[in-house]
């Protein structure tokens, strides 16, 4: 995970996401050895992706 900062734009929005329960217990792992919360993590995960695949758009 990168040390980027997240910048916060426009309203937030309440999203609702069904996953596997397994998958869920290994994010908790990671985020209890890091020290962040479940929400938090996934923020940053969602925010790298996106501008990974933004990065990725604009090479091709």
């Amino acid at each position: 995970m990168s040390k980027s900062k997240v910048i916060r734009h426009g309203k937030k929005v309440r999203i609702t996401l069904d996953m596997a329960e397994e998958l869920v217990k290994e994010i908790d792992r990671l985020r209890e050895s890091i020290g962040v919360n479940r929400g938090a993590l996934i923020k940053v995960w969602l925010h790298e992706r996106v501008q990974q695949e933004k990065a990725a758009t604009t090479k091709r």
